[in-house]
């Protein structure tokens, strides 16, 4: 899962550079343009919370388990399931 975040990030820098050259290129439709890249940007921002949210977050289950929880701003931290409520 780390390789799909690390290549959507790599997308991302693709696409931040593609943005540059159109706007150099049609300085007359930066609005247009800009709105069209900010949609995919964060359409890859999303992706990529999604699967780390996916990676961090332990399933929940009637048993004490140690695990990783993400915690929405980059980061995660240990926490421990048990019967079903997340506790630090």
């Amino acid at each position: 899962m780390q390789r799909q975040i690390d290549d959507a990030r790599q997308e991302m820098k693709i696409l931040a550079r593609q943005q540059a050259k159109e706007l150099l290129g049609n300085p007359d439709r930066e609005t247009a343009i800009d709105e069209m890249y900010r949609e995919m940007l964060d359409e890859l921002a999303d992706r990529i919370e999604k699967t780390k949210f996916s990676v961090y977050q332990p399933a929940i289950d009637n048993t004490d388990t140690a695990g990783w929880v993400f915690d929405g701003h980059g980061g995660a931290r240990e926490a421990v399931v048990h019967k079903g409520t997340a506790k630090e």
